[in-house]
């Protein structure tokens, strides 16, 4: 078998040395054939017609000869291809148009497909990554969607689980990187041990943490690749060295490979570092509370993800039999799990599916455009296919030639594409808005390579249809007596072409309309009134480690300086600090009690977002008071303890009074009635802002005067806050006596997300923004 194939394809690539000896070979035997005629008596002229006429039809017998040495369908294929060619080159304006719309499109399709393929298609950078799941629990009354665990819950389903083969916690934070330079706030993830075993990843350099590793005052740390090569300077030697976090010497002990990323796409951004979790004694004592942690397990071979679901739902439902009866009889705990990818990309999934769809269309519409020129093409054809099909071409045949030349111009397009596609994935990353959960980097590699092929090969197919189909059809008698008249169109080429005007009419119509739509909703969007003044407002986050500031005294006297020199600044007409602030930061929210509102049977407790207020906070962010007072400096530690609430929780569960001296409580009603919470009284009512999005819904608000929760200055919420300000005009100039006025106070803190919040705002847009860019150039191209 391979004497044969190496003989096939030595007269595939050596053709004119086989004929030259067939036409030896075929010589010497005629001569024999004369000779043997001339000794039985023939003349020389007879002998050699007499051979001829023995020997037969030379040109019949060379073919045959050649289809038994070679590929005849190949040499076929090669010969429609040198035709289609020369065709082509006849007419170079119309290759070059067709070349340049395929090219367009199948750029645009090799473009979204880098990022489809990046983010939902390529394996993510970790061990039998089908079997990563998320554990998440359902808490009803909480959100109508599954959340993250309280800490003393990620022990418990690490203690009690039967289905994994690991369970690992980590919780996304955010730490002062400092020494050696100017300090930065730095993306970082604190992670049970259990971490980098559960996801099958080892480091590149030394090791990572260990069980005994992970409790509190373990100082270590493992770097990522990334952070390793853009601060260490990729130092040869840094594990064993000593990094300041938060003002804490922290061992370096491990380096991870390049790639690795961990977690995907999550709002807070991909980890620079990781150190151990190491829950403290306030975190484990913090059952059914504070749901920040999130938890990755690794399914056994042999577990299904339905036997996982059980598994874990068991586990809430012990989990629930520890919490008070007064708590067990009005609240529903469950659990479930979730594949890692469709954990980290579920958001965004839909979107880009519809993006390749879109892109898709594109591709359709440049075939009917294509093929239509094709087909009007060949009416100027049909002479020569009538000649053609007269000497002999089948149907098929011509309808071969017709797909080799559409096939030319596809592949040639694909290239072209590909190269497109190179510009257009560059272009992709400056527009992609962040947070996606991309599993590499966006790159033309042999995945892409293939999917433009066959892309290429298919689009060649779908355009070269309409041509194959007419030389199909066509009737021989009917193509000579047109072509004796001219060339005219046929009924059924009008009516093929007719066909794909209007499919491509239509589907243009679709691209049109969607992006049209896009473009409306984004309007809305821009009108959308946030609650709140933007222009002239900036903000920044500080987060002051607890090493330095461990006194809540402290905290407070630094933001107070600080906001006093901010308020003397030129052109500064407020400041104020705050746990949160709208479209910028939000990290805290409330269930609360309102004080004489009965709920009904199965009604969830209202939820709330939550903001500690220090300084002009309602002045700054010019948060319309539509009744009652603001904070003032009377609102301090000892005094009656306040609150303001936004105006939709007045209308909500106060109609019709006044809520002004109305008190609420935090934590569920059947919390609420037996805790030790105080009641805090309602003071002011502030108008309803946008908290996530402009898009979002808006939900409740509650503000609490920052000089009350004297028990939270010195924790994480009192620690980290936003600084915002408003000046009378562009303050982005202020940046750098900002920056100043907080090294004259600590001249090592690291001022993070120093922005306007026109620039925030404009980010909270960015995945609109994206997709109506995309649905518009699809439509315009």
């Amino acid at each position: 078998m391979f004497a044969e194939f190496a003989r096939r394809m030595a007269m595939l690539f050596r053709r004119n040395r086989f004929d030259a000896d067939l036409a030896e070979e075929m010589r010497l035997h005629r001569d024999l054939r004369a000779r043997d005629e001339i000794v039985r008596g023939a003349s020389a002229e007879e002998a050699h017609y007499a051979a001829q006429r023995r020997f037969g039809n030379e040109l019949v017998l060379r073919e045959e000869s050649r289809d038994m040495w070679g590929w005849n369908w190949l040499e076929g294929a090669a010969q429609d291809v040198r035709y289609g060619m020369r065709t082509l080159a006849r007419s170079p304006g119309f290759a070059v148009v067709a070349v340049l719309t395929l090219a367009l499109a199948i750029g645009a399709n090799t473009s979204i497909f880098s990022v489809v393929d990046a983010v939902l298609l390529r394996p993510m950078p970790y061990r039998d990554a089908q079997r990563l799941v998320q554990i998440k629990e359902k808490l009803p009354f909480l959100s109508p969607k599954p959340v993250d665990v309280p800490a003393p819950d990620v022990l418990e389903f690490q203690r009690q689980n039967r289905t994994f083969s690991g369970v690992a916690g980590f919780q996304p934070v955010e730490l002062e990187l400092s020494g050696g330079g100017q300090p930065e706030r730095i993306t970082a993830a604190r992670a049970t041990s259990e971490l980098f075993a559960v996801l099958g990843v080892a480091p590149e350099k030394g090791r990572t943490f260990t069980k005994q590793e992970d409790h509190p005052g373990s100082l270590v740390a493992v770097l990522s690749h990334r952070l390793w090569q853009s601060h260490f300077g990729g130092h040869a030697g840094i594990v064993g060295k000593t990094v300041e976090l938060d003002r804490k010497p922290y061992l370096v002990i491990g380096v991870m490979r390049e790639g690795f990323e961990f977690p995907l796409g999550q709002d807070s951004g991909q980890a620079d570092l990781w150190v151990p979790m190491a829950f403290t004694p306030g975190e484990l004592s913090d059952a059914g509370d504070d749901f920040d942690y999130r938890l990755v397990a690794r399914l056994k071979p042999e577990v299904t993800p339905a036997q996982a679901d059980a598994d874990v739902q068991s586990i809430a439902l012990g989990i629930l039999d520890t919490y008070p009866a007064s708590v067990r009889s009005q609240v529903n705990l469950g659990a479930l799990t979730i594949p890692l990818r469709e954990s980290f990309s579920g958001r965004v999934k839909t979107l880009l599916w519809i993006l390749l769809g879109a892109v898709g269309v594109v591709l359709l519409i440049a075939c009917a455009n294509v093929g239509s020129l094709l087909l009007s093409r060949s009416v100027a054809r049909q002479k020569e296919v009538a000649l053609r099909a007269a000497l002999g071409a089948g149907r098929w045949r011509l309808a071969r030639q017709f797909l080799a030349e559409s096939l030319l111009l596809s592949f040639t397009a694909g290239g072209l594409g590909l190269l497109l596609a190179n510009w257009g994935a560059r272009l992709l990353l400056a527009l992609i808005p962040p947070g996606l959960p991309l599993s590499g980097p966006i790159r033309l590699d042999q995945r892409v390579l293939v999917f433009t092929l066959v892309v290429s090969a298919l689009t060649g197919i779908i355009f070269g249809t309409a041509p194959a189909t007419a030389s199909f059809a066509a009737d021989l008698n009917e193509a000579l007596s047109e072509t004796s008249r001219g060339t005219t169109e046929s009924g059924r080429h009008s009516r093929i072409r007719s066909g794909l005007v209007v499919a491509e009419t239509a589907l243009s119509l679709i691209l049109m309309i969607g992006a049209g739509l896009l473009m409306q909703t984004f309007a809305r969007l821009l009108n959308t009134a946030p609650g709140f003044q933007s222009q002239h407002l900036l903000t920044f986050s500080l987060d002051l480690p607890e090493a330095k500031y461990q006194r809540g005294e402290d905290v407070l006297a630094f933001y107070e300086q600080l906001l006093d020199r901010l308020r003397a600044v030129p052109g500064v007409e407020s400041a104020t600090a705050s746990s949160s602030f709208p479209l910028v930061k939000t990290n805290w929210n409330h269930i609360f009690t309102p004080e004489g509102y009965t709920f009904r049977p199965g009604e969830p407790a209202p939820m709330s977002w939550h903001s500690l207020t220090l300084g002009d906070y309602f002045r700054t962010a010019r948060i319309p008071l539509v009744r009652g007072r603001e904070f003032n400096d009377l609102d301090q530690a000892g005094s009656l303890p306040v609150v303001m609430v936004s105006e939709s929780i007045a209308r909500r569960y106060w109609p019709g009074q006044d809520p002004i001296g109305k008190r609420l409580k935090w934590g569920p009603p059947q919390v609420a009635a037996g805790s030790t919470e105080q009641w805090l009284t309602v003071v002011g009512v502030a108008g309803d802002v946008k908290q996530l999005g402009l898009d979002d819904k808006t939900v409740y608000q509650t503000y609490q005067p920052y000089l009350q929760v004297k028990d939270l200055w010195a924790s994480g919420l009192g620690r980290a806050l936003t600084v915002s300000l408003r000046a009378s005009t562009d303050p982005l100039p202020l940046a750098a006596v900002i920056r100043s006025n907080v090294a004259s106070l600590d001249r090592d803190l690291a001022i993070a997300h120093l922005e306007t919040v026109g620039a925030s705002i404009s980010q909270t847009l960015a995945p609109q923004r994206f997709n109506l860019t995309l649905m518009a150039a699809f439509a315009l191209l």
